[in-house]
């Protein structure tokens, strides 16, 4: 997980993690 080849992109981590949050709502997951 440590490639740079794709520069690491502070909006796209973003997008990823708000996706998954909605994600682990969706299934019942609430930290």
């Amino acid at each position: 997980m440590d490639a740079t080849t794709p520069k690491y992109s502070k909006a796209r981590y973003d997008e990823i993690v708000k996706e998954v949050s909605s994600y682990l709502k969706k299934v019942g997951y609430n930290p």
